[in-house]
């Protein structure tokens, strides 16, 4: 019996559900199969605009050379600068990173080989509009369905959808119905703390990824095209609160104080300064690191936010879900090229959850162990933190392996036999 659902049903159409359905879509070993790209999201997606709206234009996202090469491999990177303006995406690409522990006597410092950099800070709205774009106009084996039709109301709603389709993907981010629908559990833990995100204008352009870790969190200044600068504030709950407060208020004195803050964090250690803050946007979202006990159960599988969310301090949440995206396209593409069922009983569901969890897992245990490290302030530790770091940076050998680990995973596009 046909599945009205199609072969494979994709709940959400955020960046890694588009990216999946990009990748399904555009692979000659699946394009036979029929798949359907569940989000009421979607039109406003495709119309540029953020699928979270309180965020607006404001959501920014780093991304590594690895997950580059699959939006590369989709064709919805701009081949060249030349390329950009008739590009959906600006990307900006920085080919340095530096990072400061709170007494400044501790440094980190990353510079990308001649000609190439380090990653890319990209909004994410406009790259969810293109990756949804792309599918749009060259997936044809991939159904748009901008409502859920009460799929996901109720378990037997739900249960319905299931038999409805092969395989069910839940993409629908870390509060997701697919998740919980499906009685998938997770390990959550919640720091108490905000990211607050705003814009700033800079006096140059700036290829720069930075951060300080202050007392009170890390602070990320990424850059973006235009002399303009993302800035991600990490705060206790509280303060985060005060300073969108601030942000919001009438009182230009507030906000230039703002100004004056970000400008001691960076201006002295970058050579570059904030010259405005663009309040007219801002947004938060809390911090808050999960993982789930199982990636999938029956022929429900889990990927991106949905699976696991990670502290934002290295983003590097973004390219764990896109190469969730690739590795889970590889278990479809795997499965059908056998001659095998998707569904109940995929034994590439097993594969795909063994190599989520270790390589997932082992990014969490880094950022844990970041964010604690700089969590650590007394006299003694700061001395002996500072000078690691220190000995970090003039290690030409421990640098090259922490920018190997930063830029992603070996994923297996190759198997996907895009043309």
């Amino acid at each position: 019996m046909a599945n009205r659902l199609g072969d494979v049903c994709i709940f959400g159409a955020g960046v890694v559900g588009s990216t999946l359905a990009c990748l399904l879509g555009l692979s000659p070993r699946t394009r036979h199969l029929k798949i359907t790209l569940v989000d009421p999201a979607i039109p406003a997606i495709l119309a540029g605009h953020s699928s979270v709206p309180k965020l607006g234009s404001v959501r920014v996202s780093s991304i590594n050379p690895s997950s580059r090469a699959v939006f590369e491999s989709v064709r919805v990177w701009p081949a060249s600068d030349s390329d950009q303006p008739r590009s959906l995406l600006r990307p900006c690409n920085f080919t340095k990173m530096r990072v400061f522990d709170s007494s400044y006597r501790g440094a980190l410092a990353f510079d990308a080989e001649e000609g190439k950099s380090l990653g890319s800070i990209v909004h994410n709205h406009a790259l969810n509009a293109a990756l949804l774009s792309a599918v749009q106009l060259h997936c044809t084996n991939v159904t748009l369905m901008p409502h859920t039709d009460g799929l996901l109301d109720s378990v037997s709603h739900f249960r319905n959808a299931c038999a409805d389709a092969g395989l069910v993907v839940g993409t629908d981010g870390s509060e997701s119905k697919v998740r919980s629908l499906a009685g998938i559990g997770r390990v959550l833990k919640d720091y108490g703390h905000q990211a607050v995100v705003f814009n700033v204008r800079l006096n140059e352009q700036s290829d720069v990824a930075a951060q300080v870790f202050r007392k009170t969190g890390p602070v990320a200044l990424l850059p973006l095209p235009d002399k303009l600068s993302n800035v991600v504030w990490s705060l206790p709950a509280r303060e985060a609160h005060d300073l969108l407060r601030v942000l919001g208020s009438t009182s230009s004195a507030d906000v230039f104080q703002v100004q004056d803050t970000l400008n001691e964090m960076f201006a002295s250690r970058l050579g570059i300064f904030v010259e405005e803050i663009l309040v007219e946007e801002k947004g938060s979202f809390p911090l808050r690191s999960s993982h789930v006990k199982s990636y999938y159960a029956g022929n429900v599988v889990l990927a991106g936010d949905a699976a696991h969310t990670v502290h934002p301090l290295a983003g590097q949440g973004l390219n764990m879900g896109i190469s969730d995206a690739v590795v889970l396209a590889k278990s479809i593409v795997d499965t059908v090229s056998a001659g095998l069922e998707l569904g109940d009983n995929m034994v590439e569901l097993d594969t795909y959850q063994r190599n989520r969890f270790i390589s997932n897992g082992k990014m969490m245990v880094a950022m844990e162990g970041i964010k604690s490290l700089f969590e650590v302030d007394n006299d003694v530790f700061r001395e002996i933190r500072a000078a690691g770091m220190n000995f970090f940076r003039n290690s030409s050998f421990l640098s090259r392996q922490a920018v190997s680990f930063a830029s992603g995973e070996d994923l297996p596009l190759s198997d996907m036999h895009i043309p």
